[in-house]
């Protein structure tokens, strides 16, 4: 099913819950999209020129925070893969997936973990989109179906 709000659109099983945050605009707002329980991608978009003012570019925004985690002690065996998304001269992106193993402290255990994220910066309408994911710690994984519907998104700006 085609969920589509401000010119920016993906691709959900429409089994799959959508809660638009309160006080969302074209320029600033935020989506989640809820699959089985505990799954959740999020959308958030805002002006580009904030974002333009730190990050010179999308891979630059995601770098920052990739090497955050990597730097962290309890972070084990980071693996940086990056896929190609459909785009266009007007929209700069970086789609990834980071995965790696942490350890918890309390109760001390390791786990598998990993975050998907693309981020585009789209010149028409001067926004910065940002979808992420992340599985939950509890309950079943997404996995490959979040890594499809992050892979739908279209910025259908020039409408």
């Amino acid at each position: 099913m085609i969920f589509q709000i401000y010119g920016l659109q993906l691709d959900i099983p429409k089994e799959y819950k959508i809660i638009l945050w309160k006080d969302s605009v074209f320029y600033e707002g935020t989506v989640e999209v809820h699959g089985s329980v505990g799954n959740m991608i999020k959308m958030d978009w805002n002006d580009l020129n904030k974002v333009l003012q730190k990050y010179p570019s999308p891979e630059d925004f995601f770098k920052e925070n990739i090497e955050r985690i990597k730097e962290d002690p309890d972070i084990l065996d980071p693996k940086l893969e990056t896929y190609p998304w459909d785009s266009d001269p007007d929209h700069d992106y970086y789609f990834h997936k980071l995965s790696y193993r942490a350890v918890r402290k309390f109760p001390r255990k390791e786990i598998s973990d990993y975050i998907i994220g693309l981020g585009i910066f789209c010149k028409n309408s001067n926004r910065f989109i940002l979808l992420q994911y992340r599985p939950p710690e509890k309950g079943s994984d997404m996995g490959d179906k979040a890594l499809e519907i992050i892979r739908s998104f279209r910025c259908v700006c020039k409408e």
